[in-house]
């Protein structure tokens, strides 16, 4: 029997707060083609584009807990066991434009430790399962195995969730899910971040500022509140319209990007989102995420598919050409760079 997980919540989240009551998903029944299970997350995909899915009752999203939980579990000793001079032997691949690999910090302090952010990000690409290997540092290298199963398992469980959206959009069978395929090189990432308790004139402050994420599906698990999703739809959203998601034990964070809202034209929505510091007295601790990003292969012409409930692109559309998932990512990827380092 495998030993219970280990709880990263030091403290409770505020019962106070305003927060958003994303709907619970169930990965058991998607597994188990629940036709109404399958419609209800169709519903979320093609408004909000936020979800909680429960890994609960089934050994794929039980094994995938478990690999959440021993990377949160290894992270805390790389951040604070590694020094910027082994993170500067690690550098995204020349001419690639691969943003998805190396470690980054939004600010450093007078201590010349990290101030808002850190993040390091391994592509399933750098951990030799394609033809074009990539050296990790020597802090990340000896956890591969554990980094490679945990790209896996969050892009099996993506492959679920595209596979049910497939039906509902009324797609041909793997219209969506043979655009993402682990056995071809593409931007699928394992995304470790940590916020480091902010002092006292910090708290409140947004650490990560409003976007969309320009993948197809973020698998996000977080043990401290600070994600916020905007309560309507509306393009500028006011201060006050953000409300908090409160993490769930056993519950994954799920929300569609950008990628998925290009390809079905609209139909399903990628959820805004952003970060603020944890509320109420969890703000005095560090905050670790661990994020798993499904993204289509790097070859994906990112036109449009075709479907009944698919409108048609526009003239001003077919005008703009194709171009790959990859050179609009990496567009994406440093808009949203820059308004970090801004922030």
């Amino acid at each position: 029997m495998d030993p219970p997980l280990t709880n990263f919540n030091p403290t409770p989240f505020p019962a106070s707060l305003p927060t958003i009551s994303l709907k619970k998903i169930s990965l058991s029944k998607l597994l188990n083609d629940d036709e109404a299970e399958s419609r209800r997350m169709f519903d979320v995909c093609t408004n909000e584009g936020f979800f909680y899915l429960d890994l609960t009752g089934e050994p794929k999203g039980q094994k995938f807990l478990r690999e959440l939980h021993d990377v949160r579990q290894e992270a805390e000793g790389i951040f604070t066991g590694t020094t910027m001079e082994v993170w500067n032997t690690w550098e995204a691949r020349k001419g690639e434009g691969h943003v998805s690999s190396g470690y980054k910090r939004a600010a450093t302090n007078e201590k010349g430790g990290a101030e808002i952010l850190e993040v390091f990000n391994v592509a399933h690409s750098d951990l030799g399962d394609t033809t074009t290997p990539f050296q990790l540092p020597s802090c990340l290298s000896d956890h591969t195995p554990l980094f490679r199963s945990t790209i896996r398992s969050g892009h099996n469980i993506a492959s679920i969730i595209l596979g049910a959206l497939e039906k509902c959009i009324q797609l041909p069978s793997s219209s969506l899910t043979s655009l993402h395929r682990l056995s071809e090189t593409s931007g699928d990432f394992l995304n470790v971040l940590r916020y480091p308790a902010p002092p006292a004139e910090r708290h409140g402050t947004v650490n990560f500022p409003p976007h969309r994420d320009a993948n197809s599906i973020t698998i996000l698990f977080t043990w401290l509140g600070g994600l916020q999703v905007p309560e309507s739809d509306a393009e500028a959203v006011d201060e006050d319209n953000w409300r908090f998601v409160e993490p769930l034990p056993d519950h994954a964070i799920v929300n569609l990007g950008e990628a998925l809202q290009a390809l079905t034209n609209g139909v399903l929505k990628a959820g805004k989102h952003r970060v603020v510091a944890p509320p109420g007295n969890q703000v005095n601790f560090d905050k670790y995420s661990v994020i798993v990003s499904t993204r289509p292969t790097d070859d994906t012409i990112m036109r449009c598919l075709q479907s009944p409930l698919i409108p048609p692109e526009t003239e001003e559309q077919i005008s703009e050409g194709n171009f790959t998932i990859k050179q609009w990512t990496i567009r994406k990827a440093m808009r949203v760079m820059g308004a970090t380092h801004k922030a």
